[in-house]
């Protein structure tokens, strides 16, 4: 089993891209948080140390600051809604692998909801000319498939 409260967040992510990214997440919270380290190792410990010590309103007040920031961000357009959950994600991955507790709840309650739909729509009539235009028959056999199949782009 590994040890060190990093040691057991980094054993609980499977994908490295995962990885990759709740590394960095969990870098900001705990530079914005000003815990104490050079490594990011070091400063879960500070901040395992700090929830220990403090206690579970203490360390939910802590995490709920930083997520305010954050849909502040989100307000301000520098981020989505949607993204504010992905900010969320490797804190509560670090507490549950090292049980520290702090109310969920109240942190993910004041999370705005996201974009549900895309931005997708049907291109008019002209603009499904203009594309079967062009004289390769196999740029006009793919559009005619995307059109009647209901295909997106992306």
């Amino acid at each position: 089993m590994p040890s060190g409260p990093f040691r057991r967040f980094m054993y609980g992510i499977k994908s490295p891209e995962t990885k990759r990214k709740y590394v960095k997440r969990l870098e900001l919270f705990l530079n914005f948080s000003k815990f104490d380290g050079q490594t990011t190792e070091e400063k879960c410990n500070d901040f395992l140390k700090f929830a220990k010590e403090k206690g579970t309103e203490v360390t939910t007040d802590l995490i709920l600051n930083y997520m305010s920031y954050q849909i502040t961000r989100a307000n301000n357009k520098e981020i989505s809604n949607s993204t504010i959950r992905n900010y969320y994600k490797p804190i509560k991955l670090l507490c549950d692998m090292n049980n520290i507790t702090f109310n969920s709840k109240v942190v993910t309650k004041g999370f705005p909801y996201g974009s549900e739909s895309s931005n997708d729509r049907i291109p008019t009539r002209e603009e499904i000319l203009e594309m079967l235009k062009y004289p390769d028959r196999r740029l006009k056999a793919i559009t005619l498939t995307m059109l009647s199949s209901g295909i997106r782009v992306g």
